[in-house]
């Protein structure tokens, strides 16, 4: 009888052959594993790929010395101006008219780097290339947090630099990087166990974000949802420290600028213009590009939201889509994606990972989408497919040409010895001039109603400015005349890049 019951453990602990499996379906079944490692392996090409991409670009236009974006002059000459502790937020109706749009924490990071590279674009460059490829990691420990394969969550991080939108912006000294970056480390800490202190650190991760950039909702926007549904006792152990640190820096920062940084920051932006083919067009773009990274993420969301009990990156892969929807104002560009791209990307590797496993034909399939989708954001340097919303000069990847154009636009403020006006503020900047006005913003503050250009018209009509520069032409338009009526077109020179600079002087 021993002996009979030995037989009968080992027997139930061998495996046994399914024999009622016919051999092709057994032979097709290993086919389906064997394509679903060649399509990972192909997905795996084209994100390196993208990396080496990634890597070249960011190299050469971290190093070029002239403003490759309209809005890197005037955040280095905020960083320049906070680190003098000099005041950023102030009364633009009169000199220097410049609105600091954004709140403090990436300017000031910025100045304490320029202490080591000096008044350069390079020291705000770096700071947001750092935050991008911290952001491609931090996707890929979110991702293997919530449940996705190491294969999958690699292909995140790769995604993410190898997406058109990141490339062509995250090398930029601007701060949508940075927040992103915070917004991701507050998403990881919340992945764990909610204790007080993971959900402490997150609470001040994403207060983080928002003091880079006010509109960085989607991590407390998610993390707050999934507390309220899933574990509502918790919630004030997230919001309390977010909000209360909030409210004090809110406070003190309107108490030191006398008011002018809420109408800077909170009112300035909430108030731009909407333009709604705008938004057609943005978010036709970002779709086309991202069908499968934008299937998987909220597929992920919305199983979440259908169990009510969504995982903090569900709830802030919704929001981050949401806030996408505000590309519709009249300032914006691909950076208005970066967040979404980022929480996304990392959603979508746990949403395929999911699809995987539930056996070799659903394997196929998720690696197929994992491979088509970084196919469909094929691009190469200065070739083809890095210009989504093409806005001259974003994605392309300086060269030779443009540096020699851009020493010529150097040497006309360089001999120039009284007051100049220069719509590429990293020219003034660089010359030790002041940087007197912010076009785009003095445009979008006219349109609401809150700016009057009549000074700005009157110092053209004076001909108080030796030298003006142009290169997008952002100037409000009534400004924009009178200038063209003051002064007189001497040269324009055309960049490889796709700016061109025109030169003013006035007419005697």
């Amino acid at each position: 009888m021993r002996a009979a019951d030995t037989v009968i453990r080992l027997a139930s602990r061998t495996p046994v052959r399914p024999l009622s499996t016919p051999r092709g379906q057994r032979l097709a079944v290993s086919h389906e594993v064997a394509a679903a490692r060649w399509l990972t392996l192909a997905a795996l090409v084209f994100g390196l790929l993208y990396l080496a991409f990634f890597a070249y670009h960011a190299a050469l236009t971290i190093t070029f010395p002239y403003d490759l974006d309209w809005g890197e002059g005037y955040v280095l000459n905020d960083a320049l101006r906070l680190g003098r502790g000099e005041p950023i937020y102030r009364d633009i109706q009169q000199f220097p008219m410049v609105r600091s749009p954004y709140p403090p924490l990436f300017l000031a990071l910025d100045a304490l780097l320029i202490r080591w590279t000096g008044p350069t674009l390079l020291a705000g460059r770096l700071l947001s290339t750092f935050a991008a490829a911290a952001s491609a990691w931090l996707a890929y420990r979110i991702a293997r947090a919530n449940g996705a394969a190491a294969p999958a969550a690699g292909l995140a991080g790769l995604l993410i630099l190898g997406s058109p939108h990141v490339y062509q912006w995250a090398v930029y000294s601007r701060v949508d990087m940075l927040a992103v970056a915070f917004s991701l480390a507050a998403l990881l800490a919340a992945s764990g166990p909610p204790t007080r202190r993971r959900l402490g650190l997150a609470a001040l991760l994403s207060l983080g974000a928002l003091l880079t950039k006010q509109t960085a909702l989607a991590a407390p926007g998610g993390i707050a949802l999934a507390l309220l549904l899933s574990r509502p006792r918790r919630l004030g152990w997230y919001l309390g420290p977010l909000l209360g640190g909030g409210a004090m820096a809110l406070g003190l920062l309107s108490l030191a600028t006398e008011g002018e940084f809420i109408r800077h920051v909170v009112l300035g932006n909430a108030a731009n213009p909407l333009n709604l083919n705008r938004l057609i067009r943005f978010e036709a773009e970002f779709s086309l590009l991202h069908p499968l990274l934008l299937a998987g993420a909220l597929g992920l969301a919305l199983a979440g939201l259908r169990r009510w009990r969504p995982t903090p990156l569900a709830g802030a892969t919704l929001a981050a889509w949401v806030m996408t929807l505000s590309v519709a104002n009249e300032t914006s560009s691909v950076n208005y994606f970066l967040e979404f791209i980022a929480i996304g990307a990392a959603a979508a590797a746990v949403a395929w990972t999911r699809v995987a496993q539930r056996g070799a034909g659903p394997a196929l399939l998720g690696a197929g989408f994992a491979a088509l989708q970084l196919a469909l954001l094929f691009h190469i340097p200065n070739t083809v497919g890095v210009w989504p919303s093409f806005f001259a000069p974003h994605g392309y990847t300086p060269t030779a040409g443009d540096l020699a154009i851009g020493r010529e636009v150097d040497a006309e403020i360089a001999r120039t010895s009284g007051p100049i006006l220069a719509e590429p503020a990293g020219f003034a900047v660089r010359n030790q001039r002041e940087v007197l006005v912010q076009p785009l913003d003095l445009r979008a503050e006219q349109l609401r109603g809150r700016w009057d250009s009549t000074p700005l018209r009157e110092a053209l009509r004076e001909r108080r400015f030796e030298l003006v520069v142009l290169s997008y032409e952002l100037l409000p338009l009534d400004v924009l005349d009178e200038l063209k009526h003051d002064y007189r077109l001497e040269r324009t020179l055309a960049s490889p890049n796709g700016l061109r600079y025109s030169v003013y002087r006035p007419r005697y």
